[in-house]
C-alpha cells in the first residue's frame, strides 16, 4: 500500500444557518468546520486505512488550530504543513439556496492558504508511491500552482499515479494559467475524477462520450464520473461500472464529491476491486450529505457496510 498525498488549500468553513439566508444580509453562521477540497479528500482516505500526507498551510491563530487537530486526531501526515505567522488562516463563508446550489465566498489568494510553497513539496512524500490527488479549485492560486508543478516531478520520478479532480468553481479564478497547467497535469493523469459537464471544460467538446473515449486513447487509465443525484460511473478501456445513487435525507452536500474521491483512491490503493471501490466510494458520497459540515460525514468500511443494507437505492442510473 502506498501514499495518498494531497496538495492545496486549508480553510475553516462557516455555514448559513438556513436555507435561502442570504450572504449580504444579517443572520446566524455556525463553524468553524475544518474544510477546503484536499483536506476533506484527505480526511477520507485516512478515516478508511490508508497512509496519507497532506501539503498546505495555515495561519497561527485558533482556526489553524481547528485544522492541524481535525489532521492529527486522523493521523494524516501534515509534516508538509506549515503554519505562516504573516497570515491568517483562510476562511470560506458558504449559503444554501432554495433550490439546492450553494454560494461561497473564499479568503485564500491572501490568507495562509494562498501561501505554499515550493520547498513544502518534500520528495521523502513520493519515494514511497502511490497517489497524489489535485483538485482544481486549489490551481487558482499561483503558489499553489507552482507547487504542483515540481510535485508532477517528482511523480514521474518516483512513478507515483496523479488523480484529478477539476473540481471547477464559479467563485475561483480559471484564468489562462490554470487552463495550461490543467493540460499538463492531464498528460500526467491516470485517474480523473470530473463531475458532469467538466469534461467539456476540460476538452471544450460537448460529447461527454466522445471526451470520455478521447482522454481513454491517451494516458488516463481510470474515469470516475461523478453524477449526483444520478450516482456515478467508472470506466476504463475495458470496463464500465455504474453504481445507483443512494435515497438518503440531503442536510449537507459540501464535500461529497471530494469524499467520493478520498474512498475510491483508498480502495484503490489498498487493491479493492473496481467494482467495490465504486460502491464504497458512492455510499461515501452518499452518507456524507446527512451530516452537516463538509468533513464531519467521513465513514471508514465497517460504517459503510452497516449503512448500505439501510438505504433504498434508486433505479436507472
Amino acid at each position: 500500500m502506498g501514499n495518498i498525498i494531497a496538495i492545496g488549500e486549508l480553510v475553516v468553513e462557516i455555514m448559513a444557518d438556513k436555507k435561502g439566508q442570504p450572504l449580504d444580509k444579517k443572520g446566524l453562521w455556525h463553524g468553524p468546520y475544518p474544510s477546503g477540497a484536499p483536506a476533506i479528500m484527505i480526511a477520507q482516505a485516512a478515516k478508511s486505512g490508508s497512509q496519507t500526507a497532506l501539503i498546505g498551510t495555515v495561519g497561527d491563530d485558533d482556526f489553524g488550530q481547528n485544522i492541524t487537530q481535525r489532521l492529527d486526531s486522523l493521523h494524516i501526515n501534515r509534516r508538509a504543513v506549515r503554519i505562516d505567522k504573516d497570515y491568517t488562516t483562510g476562511v470560506a463563508f458558504v449559503r444554501y439556496c432554495s433550490d439546492g446550489k450553494r454560494d461561497f465566498i473564499y479568503h485564500i489568494p491572501y490568507a495562509a492558504a494562498g501561501q505554499i510553497q515550493e520547498a513544502q513539496v518534500q520528495e521523502e512524500l513520493f519515494k514511497q508511491g502511490g497517489f497524489f490527488h489535485i483538485t482544481g479549485s486549489s490551481l487558482s492560486v499561483s503558489s499553489v500552482r507552482r507547487a504542483v508543478e515540481v510535485a508532477l516531478d517528482y511523480c514521474q520520478q518516483y512513478n507515483v499515479k496523479v488523480s484529478f479532480d477539476p473540481n471547477i468553481r464559479k467563485e475561483l479564478s480559471s484564468g489562462g494559467e490554470r487552463k495550461q497547467l490543467f493540460q499538463k497535469i492531464l498528460a500526467q493523469t491516470s485517474i480523473l475524477l470530473p463531475s458532469e459537464g467538466e469534461l467539456e471544460f476540460l476538452t471544450d467538446q460537448k460529447d461527454e462520450r466522445k471526451n470520455i473515449q478521447s482522454m481513454l486513447e491517451n494516458n488516463i487509465e481510470i474515469i470516475g464520473l461523478k453524477k449526483g443525484a444520478k450516482g456515478a460511473e467508472l470506466i476504463t478501456k475495458e470496463q464500465h461500472i455504474l453504481a445507483e445513487a443512494c435515497a438518503v435525507n440531503e442536510i449537507d452536500p459540501t464535500g461529497a464529491g471530494d469524499i467520493f474521491a478520498g474512498m475510491l483512491l483508498s480502495s484503490l490503493n489498498q487493491n479493492k476491486s473496481y467494482e467495490t471501490a465504486l460502491k464504497y466510494a458512492t455510499a461515501a458520497g452518499s452518507y456524507s450529505v446527512t451530516k452537516s459540515g463538509p468533513m464531519e460525514g467521513i465513514a471508514d468500511y465497517s460504517e459503510l457496510s452497516d449503512y448500505l443494507p439501510k438505504i433504498r437505492k434508486k433505479s436507472g442510473v
